[in-house]
């Protein structure tokens, strides 16, 4: 009896590791379970930009210019950008100045829009201008926009500098105007920078990703 009661006591022990096994995996493999790309129906447009990326989704390299397009599924919304593309490098108190145009539109199918988000980067080597003043010179006509500004501290590392995202809200037909204007420039405050024939072939290739005229939606409200 009692070597029963001890091979009883054995096989007990031996089995306890095992259940204590399954019940720790079980809910770990639920959670994998659940992480499966089916979920990607209701994330972030953060979130969809990193699967995308590695599901192939890259910019589109094109002429030198790479244009980012982004679907936000959470808001069913289409974001065509394109990336920054400097148009000075040391300039005065500058370090440098980038532009990177968007335009945003719902669903899946391009369309013109009445508004294009019009995005300069700056690096100042020193303190950002409270009252910075931007116009913007299309062949000889100054044309002045409404914008946000967004502070960026030390974008450059190992300086003491400031970066700066300037959006402004150009119509369509002024972002036309620029891009097939014989000299387009950009004055913040007193300097004076000019988008050469580079940087407005690379606007011309973000105006390709939209419809004609006849197809302008409305702006969509950040």
């Amino acid at each position: 009896m009692k070597i029963f009661y001890f091979l009883l006591i054995v096989l007990v022990a031996k089995a306890m590791p095992i259940f204590f096994d399954h019940a720790q995996r079980k809910p770990a493999e639920e959670h994998l379970n659940n992480a499966q790309p089916g979920g990607l129906q209701n994330c972030s447009l953060e979130r969809y930009k990193t699967i995308a990326g590695r599901q192939g989704s890259d910019p589109i390299a094109t002429q030198g210019a790479k244009i980012e397009i982004f679907y936000d599924s959470s808001k069913d919304r289409t974001t065509v950008r394109l990336a920054p593309v400097e148009i000075s490098s040391e300039q005065e108190k500058y370090h440098s100045v980038h532009l990177s145009p968007s335009f945003t539109f719902r669903g899946h199918d391009p369309m013109t829009p009445s508004i294009v988000d019009f995005e300069l980067q700056t690096v100042v080597k020193g303190r950002l201008s409270t009252d910075l003043y931007v116009v913007f010179i299309i062949d000889g006509e100054t044309v002045f926009l409404s914008s946000n500004r967004w502070a960026i501290k030390r974008p450059v590392r190992g300086r003491v500098w400031m970066g700066e995202r300037l959006v402004f809200r150009m119509p369509y037909e002024t972002f036309v105007k620029a891009t097939n204007a014989k000299e387009f420039q950009i004055k913040l405050d007193r300097v004076k920078f000019s988008v050469g024939e580079v940087q407005r072939e690379a606007l011309r290739e973000l105006l390709n990703h939209m419809k004609p005229r006849d197809q302008v939606v409305a702006p969509i409200l950040h």
